[in-house]
């Protein structure tokens, strides 16, 4: 958490240094989403993830996306009740 805090403080400062490259995000966010499968069923819950997308090249950062999206993921699991599903979706607009 605290690592977290410092990287949004460098972030606003300009001090953090993004790490871009290019690819196709959606396999990546698939990867993100399917490890918190056994967390998800130990907590009785359904996790599922939903893409519109064959594919979705783009510069994206993958330690700073990992850090964002296991953090949606990992609070979403935790405060769904038993028996709720978590789904996360993919869409260009």
């Amino acid at each position: 958490m605290i690592n977290q805090l410092l990287d949004l403080s460098k972030l606003e400062s300009g001090a953090l240094q993004l790490q871009f490259r290019q690819g196709d995000v959606v396999p990546y966010l698939r990867y993100l989403a399917e490890s918190f499968q056994t967390y998800a069923n130990s907590r009785n819950l359904s996790l599922r993830f939903h893409t519109s997308l064959e594919s979705l090249v783009m510069d994206y950062d993958p330690e700073q996306l990992k850090q964002v999206v296991t953090n949606l993921i990992s609070n979403a699991v935790k405060f769904t009740p038993s028996g709720g599903e978590v789904t996360v979706r993919t869409s260009r607009k």
